[in-house]
This record gives C-alpha cells, structure tokens and sequence, in this order.
C-alpha cells in the first residue's frame, strides 16, 4: 500500500505549509506538495501529501476535508514512480531491438542486391569473351 496522497481542489491561497499542518493531524507527514503552474507561479489546485506510513494515508483518504471554504477530493496515489520509469525502459528496450531487426534485414537486403549485381556483371563478362572466341 502506498503512503502518498494525491489532493485536488485545493484552494488557490494553500502553500505546501498549510496542507502538511491541515494531514499532520493524521500521522506524521513527511513531505507535502502543491503543484505550480510554471509561468505565474500561482498554484494549479492539486498536490500530493506523503505520510510516513500507509495508515495514516489510508485514515486521511477515509476523512472528509475541507479547506477555505472548499471540499478536497483526496486519493491514494496508486502508481509508483519506479514502476512506470520500468515499463518505459522496457518499451524503449523493444523499440531499440525492432530497429535492430530492421537494419539488419536492410543490411542482408541490400548484400542479395550486391551478389546479384555481381553475378550478373560475371555473366556479361563471360558473354563477351564467348563472342570474343567466335
């Protein structure tokens, strides 16, 4: 079970200070996050709340929550970090063996090509020494 929360709704005034005090009473927290929007710095009405341990996250998700007059929405947060960064890595992995495959079969493609070539040159070439005997 996870220990991180992820909260929405939050009023546009709430720092990270306020939303750590607002869960702390809870169980312990350890990090607190309010998401910005990267232009004018003002908060986005979402951010995460990690506690310490999984209980106290899962008795904060149990819990109403209202804040400046508004109702939060919380949820666990469900997908680890971890787990996503090994699926991509697993996908990049496949794509790189698909490009793999195919400049090898380019590569065999254009070897046929050059051998054809090849045999075909020497057949000219013997061709003209036949006339050549004539």
């Amino acid at each position: 079970m996870t220990n991180r929360i992820f909260v929405a709704r939050i009023p546009w005034t709430i720092c990270k200070i306020a939303l750590k005090s607002h869960f702390s009473k809870f169980g312990p927290v350890s990090d607190g996050y309010v998401v910005l929007d990267r232009i004018t710095k003002r908060s986005k009405g979402y951010g995460f709340v990690t506690f310490d341990n999984a209980e106290s996250a899962q008795n904060a998700v149990n819990s109403a929550h209202e804040m400046d007059g508004r109702q939060l929405v919380i949820n666990l947060k469900l997908i680890n970090n971890n787990n996503n960064n090994n699926n991509n890595n697993n996908n990049n992995n496949n794509n790189n063996n698909n490009n793999n495959n195919n400049n090898n079969n380019n590569n065999n493609n254009n070897n046929n090509n050059n051998n054809n070539n090849n045999n075909n040159n020497n057949n000219n070439n013997n061709n003209n020494n036949n006339n050549n005997n004539i």
